[in-house]
């Protein structure tokens, strides 16, 4: 074969080779269904890259992305060229951390536009065993989901010292371990704050503090109970006028009854009012 006869032919196979990422029969690489101008992605420049800004809407073949999703490169989600081979579920594209618990629909509780839909999630939380009140519902999912149960969600403790602990250990006023309170937290403590203490049961089970006549006068368990750790001791004479006062000449019907001890103010006015004795 003559030199010139087979440089004629090597320039014929290349013109017949189709650019890279085309198809031999000239079809869209990208499908039969994909029925779209190459150029609204393409320049005559070659096939890659894309162009910057391709004129391309998602909407133009009936799925429109909504939110992040408008940000997120093509083939983050199209992982062949034959865009029609995508899943739509969530789940084909996003590690589900919950590992099933919840199943596998992922907008219950997150959106497109971000992952973080705080009022779904606290609507559904209200269906559990613990609805998030108060400071809990400020709280980002993974301080009591990751940090204490790392990826776990339908088993996590509900208890409050399980989150809780190192605040009882390091609590000083009152020392918590040193007095031997109990570990249920809710029983002087609500979901607002830690402080003020407040300690609504110990109006019903031992002397009203937030009500009555000794509402808002005191500040810290220490300003009755002012032996550390012992709170079984109290003392009422600190606030209350000596027997030389008015406190002395309110109960001198009582004579000799009478006695200026702690003890003896409890015992006669265990609900802390005058009609108590």
């Amino acid at each position: 074969m003559k030199p010139t006869a087979i440089v004629l032919l090597a320039l014929g196979l290349t013109l017949a080779t189709p650019p890279s990422g085309a198809q031999d029969d000239g079809g869209s690489p990208h499908g039969d269904d994909f029925d779209l101008d190459c150029v609204k992605c393409h320049s005559e420049e070659g096939w890659t890259p894309i162009r910057k800004k391709p004129d391309f809407k998602h909407r133009e073949v009936g799925r429109s992305l909504a939110g992040s999703h408008k940000r997120v490169a093509c083939r983050s989600c199209h992982l062949t060229l034959e865009f029609a081979h995508v899943g739509g579920a969530c789940a084909d594209c996003h590690r589900d951390v919950h590992r099933g618990e919840f199943g596998f629909r992922c907008e219950t509780c997150h959106v497109a536009k971000s992952w973080d839909n705080r009022r779904q999630m606290w609507d559904n939380h209200a269906k559990t065993l613990f609805p998030l009140n108060g400071a809990h519902a400020t709280l980002d999912c993974g301080v009591c989901h990751f940090e204490s149960s790392p990826f776990q969600y339908a088993l996590t403790p509900t208890e409050c010292f399980s989150c809780h602990a190192d605040d009882y250990a390091g609590t000083t006023d009152p020392d918590h371990q040193l007095a031997g309170f109990p570990t249920d937290c809710q029983l002087c403590h609500g979901t607002g704050s830690w402080d003020p203490l407040g300690f609504p049961q110990h109006d019903a089970a031992f002397f009203p503090i937030n009500s009555g006549t000794h509402a808002g006068e005191w500040d810290t368990c220490t300003d009755c109970h002012t032996i550390s750790g012992d709170f079984s001791s109290f003392e009422c004479i600190f606030c209350h006028a000596h027997p030389e006062g008015d406190t002395g000449r309110e109960h001198e019907d009582l004579g000799n009854r009478y006695s200026y001890v702690s003890s003896e103010c409890y015992r006669c006015h265990p609900r802390g009012v005058a009609e108590d004795d």
